[in-house]
């Protein structure tokens, strides 16, 4: 946190440039999340993913690992962990502190429940990389499947709720309602978060030319890079960054700005720059 602690203005200018050029991209006609307010979410949520990697005394205290080690890799649950942060930011962003009701009727509580849930299913199936090979129809089925069992050993009382939760989760796979893509792409970001942490730290999650699990999609997105962190091999961030502007262009599920944001920004700190590709879809051209 040291790094980033003390408000830059540069880089507030460019965040300012660069949300002027997005908003006008998008749909919606976003109000542009104010530099320093998302300069010090930023920050906050860069704390939260940093703790998903502190491992608990007791894992070396009572031999489950090596004695040395302090930080472990991100987990299902640190990977929660970190999207309930964003999502709260979000909503505190989009209602207000004292959110009763979301515009589609959902409460806080039901909403956040949903985040807690919404990758509890991989417990039984592991986590399936999201990058566009896997079997969408078959992952939903069994999540639906999952979430009902788990449903069920709630107390006849939540009766209501959990079919507002189950509902909710189902909005959140497809996209179909307001809460629904916020959640589906608090999802999404949260991942692209996790790795510029892990650049800010020093680490660079990164993939080659020549690994054995390369997808189209993957091919697609090496080839925009403009940064090649060794020969032929291109970092996680970048790509998955490309993956919401123009892969997948997942930036459309965006109706109130903040995510775009949260990755315009974060970016920013990180890497001192924004991307060529995205620039080059501000130009003149781009709107004839």
């Amino acid at each position: 946190m040291q790094k980033f602690r003390v408000f830059c203005p540069a880089i507030a200018r460019q965040y300012n440039n660069i949300m002027t050029e997005e908003a006008k991209l998008h749909a919606d006609n976003w109000d542009i999340v104010n530099a320093k307010e998302m300069w010090g979410t930023t920050l906050q949520i860069l704390e939260y993913t940093k703790a998903n990697t502190v491992l608990r005394s007791y894992n070396w205290n009572y031999g489950l690992t090596d004695p040395e080690a302090r930080t472990t890799l991100e987990s299902d649950g640190g990977h929660t962990n970190l999207m309930s942060a964003i999502v709260d930011r979000a909503l505190v962003y989009r209602y207000g502190t004292h959110l009763r009701f979301t515009e589609d009727g959902y409460t806080y509580r039901e909403i956040m429940e949903a985040v807690r849930r919404h990758d509890l299913p991989e417990n039984e199936t592991g986590d399936i990389p999201d990058d566009g090979a896997r079997d969408e129809v078959a992952k939903s089925e069994s999540d639906t499947a999952y979430q009902l069992k788990f449903s069920r050993l709630s107390p006849s009382r939540e009766l209501e709720s959990e079919k507002r939760i189950r509902c909710l989760l189902a909005e959140m796979d497809g996209q179909s309602s307001p809460t629904g893509k916020l959640l589906y792409l608090a999802d999404k970001v949260s991942a692209v978060i996790a790795v510029l942490a892990c650049d800010s730290q020093g680490e660079y999650p990164a993939k080659h030319v020549t690994a054995d699990d390369l997808t189209t999609r993957d091919i697609a997105e090496m080839r925009l890079c403009d940064i090649e962190i060794a020969y032929h091999a291109y970092l996680a961030s970048e790509m998955w960054t490309i993956d919401y502007f123009k892969a997948r262009r997942l930036v459309k599920y965006d109706e109130i700005g903040f995510f775009t944001a949260l990755i315009v920004m974060f970016t920013l700190q990180v890497h001192g720059r924004w991307y060529t590709w995205r620039e080059a879809d501000y130009s003149n051209e781009y709107y004839s």
